[in-house]
């Protein structure tokens, strides 16, 4: 699939301040390596660095974005995007050339926005080349990506108001459980114990946590857990 990304968010923190310390069950205070303004600091800075160990977990941005996508058909009725959930499909034509296409009404499909998958009761046409032999036959893993398909896919953050192509969104559509494993890895990053880290810098930031070797034979941590039903695998 040839994805290509026209727009993204700008914001990167999927939670506060203000909600890691309600889970973490602290409030403003000056600590013991530092004034109440340190510890602010720090603990946004861990935001921003578990936010973006979430999306990595996800293997998908979390953000909305505003995407451009060649996609195969496979004679069925339905194509399936890479970014999820779709929150609004602009365009689909018929072929990657917008000068020559055809695009097709909203009238024509259907959205499943969680799956990513558009529905068209009349089917997209197979796009495989074909064999000639005393009939013709499409040629297996020959689909060409000829489908291109606009949309914004993506969550809208809690904390801003976020704008990407002709669509605006004020209100939050983050699933709390997701703000919620974020919250989850800043405790954890923040409590870390000396013994036994890994040291990992995100730009200015370097923080140390327990070794993914020394817990390769524990469950899953409970951030992993809640972000688990959001895994993307294509």
């Amino acid at each position: 699939m040839l994805l290509t990304v026209c727009a993204s968010s700008t914001e990167s923190s999927l939670t506060s301040v203000e909600y890691v310390r309600s889970v973490m069950g602290t409030t403003a205070t000056a600590t013991s390596t530092g004034s109440a303004a340190d510890d602010y600091n720090r603990i946004t800075d861990l935001i921003e660095a578990s936010s973006q160990w979430a999306e990595d977990y996800i293997g998908q941005p979390i953000g909305v974005g505003l995407y451009q996508e060649l996609v195969p058909a496979y004679g069925s009725m339905a194509l399936l995007l890479s970014r999820t959930p779709v929150r609004n499909v602009l365009r689909v034509y018929d072929s990657s050339s917008t000068d020559t296409a055809s695009e097709l009404q909203s009238s024509e499909y259907r959205l499943d926005a969680d799956a990513g998958m558009i529905q068209r009761d009349a089917g997209f046409e197979w796009t495989a080349g074909r064999w000639q032999d005393i009939e013709s036959f499409p040629v297996p893993g020959s689909e060409a990506p000829s489908w291109l398909v606009e949309y914004e896919a993506g969550w809208a953050f809690p904390y801003s108001t976020t704008t990407a192509g002709e669509t605006t969104s004020t209100g939050r559509t983050l699933p709390k459980s997701i703000e919620t494993a974020v919250a989850m890895r800043v405790h954890d990053l923040y409590t870390a114990q000396p013994n036994n880290v890994t040291r990992e810098q995100v730009g200015d930031l370097s923080v140390t946590y327990r070794s993914a070797d020394a817990d390769s034979n524990k469950t899953q941590s409970e951030p992993e857990k809640l972000l688990r039903s959001y895994r993307r695998v294509l």
